[in-house]
């Protein structure tokens, strides 16, 4: 069994990464100052379940 890679990175995979990775740090600053009110509202969340249901 012949498992040979022919797989040829050019320029154009280079600039999708770079605009992949840029869609991503856009995204995270996008997201970024509603983390912590998520992860409280989450933590919260599963405290009020714990409440009613324990």
């Amino acid at each position: 069994m012949n498992m040979q890679n022919e797989f040829d990175v050019e320029s154009r995979h280079y600039i999708l990464i770079a605009a992949l990775l840029l869609a991503l740090y856009a995204s995270y600053l996008l997201i970024a100052p509603y983390v912590g009110a998520l992860i409280l509202a989450f933590v919260l969340s599963l405290l009020v379940r714990l409440c009613i249901n324990g």
